[in-house]
């Protein structure tokens, strides 16, 4: 009874595996990963995005 309380209860489903030994399947990645993928990916994008509208780095041109 105990084991069931702390989380060794028989497991159903596929085994959850690291999201390098199979990419094309988040159903299947270990929940860790999951977020850590999920988290890097939404930041990369966010980033892009706000690179992409404000223009990015500019370089001033000083005049003389």
């Amino acid at each position: 009874m105990a084991k069931f309380f702390f989380g060794d209860a028989d497991h159903h489903g596929p085994p959850k595996v690291n999201f390098w030994q199979d990419p094309m399947s988040p159903s299947k990645w270990k929940e860790e990963h999951f977020v850590i993928v999920s988290f890097t990916s939404s930041g990369l994008a966010f980033y892009g995005g706000y690179m992409l509208f404000t223009g990015g780095k500019k370089e001033k041109k000083e005049e003389k």
